[in-house]
């Protein structure tokens, strides 16, 4: 792995059920394209996640398991977990969830594309400018069981939709620098955490920008998971 990941993937892991954190570490070593790290902010009491890390990324450099001192909430933990990232972008993984193999190389090439926008001028001459994604999201589908059901395919950004409703989901990329400007999660919103902070994006003007594949699974648990 290169010294300086260009994409840094968090994870929470609290109350985790192991045979599907299994599955989304799994996820996650198959990806094509291998300019990651993988941080774990761990709130469980055992240690067993980290074992089980290690057995997926046991080379140096790839992984970054952090044991909370603190059980404080998802907000916290992302804010420890942007403290230590080195990526270009940071990753937002749910710790059942699964993304498609070549989810990483996909937001890769939207990156180096860039989001295009047509600019017109007072004389009418039009113009194209490239910006670089600050806030990426694809579509998604989930797993319930083996199966893989309800496929949400999201469109391109829509500002007024998504003041209403989160529809872009958990499962975001974000731009370090844009995280600068923003700064932290705010911590005691519980599950509206990642929302709040989608909003303070739009305010700040960030750059979205739908990646249009389907590459990112949420697993349903049941009740007895």
């Amino acid at each position: 792995m290169t010294e300086n990941p260009f994409f840094s993937l968090i994870i929470w892991a609290d109350k985790t059920n192991t045979m599907y954190f299994r599955d989304t570490l799994s996820s996650i070593a198959e990806q094509d394209f291998k300019s990651y790290e993988v941080i774990i902010m761990d709130q469980n009491p055992f240690g067993e996640i980290q074992r089980i890390a290690g057995e997926f990324f046991p080379e140096g450099g790839r992984l970054n398991y952090r044991q909370l001192k603190k059980s404080e909430g998802r907000a916290y933990a992302l804010n420890v977990g942007l403290h230590f990232a080195r990526g270009e972008y940071f990753m937002i993984i749910g710790q059942h969830d699964r993304i498609s193999p070549d989810a990483l190389s996909k937001y890769m090439e939207v990156i180096e594309d860039g989001e295009k926008k047509i600019r017109r001028s007072w004389d009418g001459t039009v113009t194209e400018v490239r910006t670089e994604p600050e806030v990426l999201y694809c579509d998604m589908d989930e797993i319930r069981g083996e199966d893989r059901v309800n496929p949400h395919f999201k469109g391109g950004f829509n500002k007024w939709l998504l003041m209403q409703d989160n529809y872009i989901g958990e499962f975001i990329c974000l731009k370090k620098s844009l995280c600068r400007r923003v700064g932290f999660f705010r911590e005691g919103l519980n599950d509206a955490d990642i929302y709040e902070y989608l909003l303070r994006c739009v305010m700040e003007n960030a750059v979205f920008c739908h990646v249009p594949i389907l590459l990112f699974h949420r697993r349903m648990m049941e009740v007895n998971d």
